[in-house]
């Protein structure tokens, strides 16, 4: 699946799962950050921690 989606897209396979891979963590960070609420987000947030990946 994942060839045909470069083919059709122009991209190389490995440019896929590299957009497949950061689609993921970001999912994964949104459901944590929903987990926290908007407390906790406040928390995170003046507290610096967990930080965003450098290519956010």
């Amino acid at each position: 699946r994942r060839m045909r989606i470069a083919k059709g897209s122009g991209t190389t396979v490995h440019d896929v799962n590299v957009l497949i891979k950061r689609f993921t963590e970001a999912q994964k960070m949104m459901k944590k950050m929903q987990k926290l609420g908007p407390k906790g987000m406040q928390k995170m947030m003046r507290g610096g921690g967990g930080g965003m990946p450098p290519f956010m």
